[in-house]
């Protein structure tokens, strides 16, 4: 090949790698270059209005209701039963149980019915006398069954049984058995039945029948630490028992055998939690009721967005109206974004972001002094339900 078709040559393949950087150079720019930004510019001024606004924060617990129970009566009957009474509360002249057909009543008296009453109808053997026949006479005359009060199982006591035994579809025989009526310490009293009487099961006397309240029922509120914390002492205690709800306070924390919290309650006035309706509660030593409990006590008034607020140089909370015009406030309380104020009225348009038109603020936002009832925004964590650790959602 000469000199010349080579040199032609590599001219030819010089300005082919020219081209080549060229176009590269050229795709680089177009797909490397970065795409335009599309800003959108945030609103200058945001304002509302003041209004009227409800902070407070409260959790569902479970409420553990300790009653102290005590034998108060036994049977002396034999055989299979049929009938036993509800736990719960009993009046002179209700029916406790049943054992082979027989029924046996409950009376108020202090002293056991030890013995069979009966009255020789022909004379022979003298009245039974004794502060047990008293206490039946008085029950009788209290049902409305004339006899006298004496002590004295005579034939006016005699006919009074039987009066009472036909109002009450019993055998008509004048005589009271011994185990158809129990003396009960007080009445009306808040009763549970014994374990051995069970509809269909024998007995055969000795079994403690009957166990009534002798102590004043404990209310409080058995947590896990870490739910005991959410609480403070003092906190407002809601606990439902059917139609009634109770107003009560944490009074006292204690830990128990098993490292649970138990938080006491009492009623506002120092009292007993369920105050004069006692006898409505379940007729068991332990049993539980559902509870609202105010962490926060709730409070209202005038609100605004925390946002909102701001401080002067001077450390001095306002908000702004929507004017430019500067409006002392005080906080009260915060929690949610929200503070309730004082200072400001319901209605007023104030700004949450941005300056007044026109005004130039020299003013911090979001700085204003909050109290110590701030609630943090995170929720607390969610208790768990059961008898163990009993606890409930937040609501």
């Amino acid at each position: 090949m000469s000199r010349r078709d080579q040199w032609m040559r590599r001219l030819v393949f010089g300005v082919a790698l020219i081209l080549v950087g060229v176009g590269a150079f050229w795709a680089g720019r177009v797909t490397l270059t970065p795409a335009e930004r599309v800003e959108v510019a945030a609103p200058d001024r945001v304002t509302t209005q003041v209004t009227e606004a409800t902070i407070g924060r409260s959790l569902t617990f479970m409420v553990s209701v300790t009653q102290p129970f005590q034998s108060v009566a036994t049977n002396s009957l034999e055989g299979v039963v049929t009938e036993v009474a509800a736990n719960g509360t009993v009046e002179s002249g209700d029916a406790l149980f049943t054992v082979a057909g027989q029924r046996v009543t409950a009376i108020e008296g202090q002293i056991p019915l030890w013995r069979p009453l009966a009255f020789d109808v022909h004379g022979d053997i003298p009245a039974i006398r004794g502060d047990d026949v008293k206490q039946v006479q008085e029950a009788l005359a209290a049902w409305g069954f004339s006899t006298p009060t004496d002590g004295r199982f005579a034939h006016a006591t005699h006919l009074a049984v039987r009066a009472w035994q036909t109002a009450t579809d019993q055998p008509v025989t004048g005589e009271i058995p011994l185990g158809t009526v129990l003396a009960i310490p007080t009445l009306p009293a808040t009763v549970r039945m014994g374990d051995q009487l069970v509809v269909g099961d024998k007995v055969s006397g000795g079994e403690h029948a009957v166990f009534a309240l002798v102590g004043d029922p404990e209310f409080a509120l058995v947590l896990g630490t870490d739910q005991a914390n959410l609480i403070p002492d003092g906190a407002a205690v809601d606990v439902r028992s059917g139609d009634f709800t109770w107003p009560a306070l944490v009074t006292d924390r204690t830990l128990d055998e098993n490292s649970m919290m138990v938080l006491s309650l009492t009623a506002p006035d120092g009292g007993l939690v369920c105050g004069e309706d006692c006898a409505t509660l379940a007729g068991t030593e332990h049993s539980t009721l559902m509870s609202t409990v105010h962490v926060v006590p709730q409070e209202s008034g005038p609100g605004v967005p925390v946002a909102a607020i701001r401080t002067n140089p001077q450390g001095e909370a306002f908000v702004e109206s929507s004017t430019g015009t500067q409006i002392p406030v005080t906080v009260r309380t915060s929690g949610d974004g929200i503070a309730l104020v004082e200072g400001v009225d319901i209605g007023t348009e104030i700004l949450v972001v941005g300056n007044a038109a026109g005004a130039v603020s020299d003013a911090t936002v979001s700085d204003a002094p909050i109290p110590d009832a701030t609630m943090p925004d995170d929720e607390p964590p969610t208790p768990s339900t059961g008898e163990g650790e009993p606890g409930g959602e937040g609501e």
